[in-house]
């Protein structure tokens, strides 16, 4: 009947267990093992004879334990050990544990029966012996000489150096001689009980063993057996050395032919480093030779190229200089003549130098008469740090313009005035937060003498390009190709006013892009004045073309102020009548009396500049605010 591979029965189940049984232990030595096929459970379970041992030392013991308690059980059959090891004169005693260390002799027979329960039970089994014997010295002393036998030779297996399952001989006599014991101790168990009607009584016969042999018979098996475990053992340990024989002597060969190969190997490499020595020392200094002799090509190669670029940018330079004269209608110095040049000194020596320092002077005499006005007075003007439309003035990216009425009621005539301390206060703090940005001024009210060379609207358009001038130069950027007539520049030698305005918006656009261009125009309402009213009205037209000029490039930005209030027709010209924003009055109400602080204004500069465009809050119109003036600085 072919085997059932798909529903394993207990017959496919009993093959796999011969087949491993037979061959797995040839794959690895952790296949062996005493383990045995339980059928009914179909798997491998611990090799234990004693059971049938254990039920009946139960009895003869007379300890009943509830239920299939082994633990307790154990712990009773310890018990009775312990009563036989604390006599250590006795031959029980002896068997076991002979004389001195007790864990050297237990070494044996822990690896014999490697079971802990089960050696437990051959010892207290083989300590019921004992008892039955009792009465019989010449028993006794047999019993004791064949498992003291044992216990030797055990011992002399040695089983620290090696598991006695470690070959598979030795395993198989080691487990025959575990039986043997067992059955050696049931059957002298049952021939001495027989002699004892007392314990005869107590004890059943095994149902599984046939009447018991005479005891010589019994441990004689014992003997046997355990010769034909020290023979396995000897044989095992045999092949052992033969084995280690063989491979100490292959060993033996191959390490003399490596020890050769290694010495030759050794001279080989001596040779080749000597070798690799020598044309590693070629080559550097064949390398060397080279290296000098690109580095020297290179040099050499370096300085033609030098050579030439020098030339070229000689030459260059020399054709654009030539470039420049024959179509320059102007030169730079001849061009800081004419704008300096006052027209009622045409006949007088001019001391450039001095013009050219004009705007610093008008910068420091602004500044002296901070004292003059009261804190009243100057946190009034100071206010307009918190305007509104200040703050867009300073922060959009685009070119503005706004008139400042400072409305102080008590200015008067006074060329310098609270608003131009501010201005002038402006211009510092603007120079020292932002080094970067162009900053130019002109202060009207110290300029009203008709002899003043910067007298009135022409002289504020001439100080102003003679300003952005003097920072085109310093940026190397100055082109001055606009000039590019004999009528334009006989013009600008006559002071027209057009043309100064049109050079004006030329010089303008040639800051780079980004550049912020502030325009600082102080007490404009001084040339608010019959006579000068129409020249005014011409500069403000131009300084409205540029501020709204989409194409400009940099971003110009020009605040005026008036000490007082704007009159009508200055509110009329078109700038401010177009768009009412760029006009910011100042007022009088809800002041905070201080003097005007360079600290506050650098403090409100040196915030970031908000994006652009400038969005307003929700509900908040663009324009400005009316009135709004008792905000905090910080607002900003």
């Amino acid at each position: 009947m072919d085997l059932n591979w798909e529903s394993p029965s207990r017959r496919e189940v009993a093959t796999t267990a011969t087949f491993i049984d037979s061959e797995a232990h040839k794959t690895h030595d952790g296949f062996g093992g005493s383990s045995k096929l339980d059928l009914e459970r179909g798997e491998y379970v611990k090799f234990r004879p004693y059971l049938a041992l254990k039920i009946y030392i139960d009895t003869v013991l007379g300890i009943r334990v509830q239920g299939d308690s082994w633990d307790g059980l154990c712990e009773k059959i310890n018990g009775i050990e312990d009563r036989y090891r604390n006599r250590k004169e006795s031959l029980w005693h002896l068997i076991w544990y002979k004389m001195g260390d007790y864990s050297s002799m237990l070494d044996g027979w822990v690896a014999l029966i490697p079971d802990a329960y089960g050696l437990t039970v051959v010892k207290t089994g083989l300590a019921v012996v004992f008892k039955l014997a009792e009465h019989s010295a010449e028993k006794r002393n047999k019993i004791f000489k064949t498992f003291a036998e044992l216990r030797n030779a055990l011992m002399r297996a040695d089983p620290t150096r090696t598991s006695f399952r470690a070959n598979k001989e030795v395993a198989v006599c080691a487990e025959h001689l575990y039986q043997t014991v067992v059955d050696s101790i049931e059957d002298m168990i049952l021939l001495t009980s027989q002699e004892k009607s007392t314990w005869r009584r107590l004890i059943p016969k095994f149902k599984h063993k046939t009447p018991a042999p005479d005891p010589d018979t019994i441990l004689q098996n014992v003997v046997d057996h355990t010769k034909d475990f020290e023979r396995a053992v000897g044989m095992a340990r045999d092949q052992v050395i033969e084995s280690t024989a063989v491979v100490s002597q292959d060993t033996n060969m191959r390490t003399t032919m490596i020890q050769w190969e290694v010495s030759s190997t050794k001279n080989n490499t001596e040779i080749l480093r000597s070798d690799i020595e020598k044309k590693s020392e070629n080559s550097e200094r064949r390398h060397q030779e080279l290296c000098n002799f690109i580095i020297g090509q290179i040099e050499a190669k370096s300085k033609i190229a030098k050579r030439e670029s020098a030339l070229e940018d000689g030459s260059l330079s020399l054709k654009n200089q030539l470039m420049t004269l024959l179509l320059e209608v102007v030169s730079m110095n001849r061009f800081c003549e004419i704008i300096v040049q006052p027209s009622s000194t045409e006949d007088k020596p001019l001391d450039i130098k001095r013009m050219f320092q004009h705007p610093n002077e008008d910068f420091r005499r602004a500044l002296v008469h901070k004292s003059r006005f009261n804190a009243a007075t100057q946190g009034q003007v100071q206010s307009l740090l918190r305007h509104e439309r200040l703050h867009r003035w300073v922060t959009h990216h685009h070119p503005d313009l706004i008139l400042v009425d400072a409305n102080i009621n008590s200015s008067g005539l006074s060329k310098v005035s609270a608003i131009s301390v501010f201005c002038a206060t402006l211009v510092s703090s603007m120079i020292e937060v932002h080094p970067d940005d162009v900053v130019v001024q002109f202060f009207c009210g110290l300029h009203t003498a008709p002899l003043d060379p910067w007298h009135g609207p022409n002289g504020l358009v001439r100080s102003i390009i003679m300003q952005l001038l003097m920072k085109l130069v310093k940026m190397n950027i100055l082109d001055l190709k606009f000039i590019n007539n004999r009528d334009y520049l006989r013009d600008l030698e006559e002071h027209d006013l057009n043309a100064l305005c049109d050079t004006l918006y030329s010089l303008v656009p040639q800051f780079p892009a980004d550049t912020r261009v502030y325009c600082i125009i102080d007490s404009i309402s001084w040339f608010d004045k019959d006579k000068t009213f129409a020249e005014l009205a011409t500069v403000m037209e131009w300084l409205q073309c540029m501020v709204e000029d989409r194409s400009l490039i940099p971003i110009f930005k020009i605040m005026l102020t008036n000490p007082m209030k704007s009159n009508r027709r200055m509110k009329e010209l078109p700038v401010f009548k177009e768009n009412p924003s760029r006009i910011v009055t100042l007022s009088s109400r809800n002041l905070i009396p201080m003097g005007i602080s360079n600290r506050a204004i650098e403090r409100q500069l040196s915030r970031s500049p908000s994006p652009s465009p400038l969005t307003p809050k929700k509900g908040v119109s663009r324009t400005a605010r009316p009135e709004s003036y008792d905000d905090d600085y910080d607002e900003w």
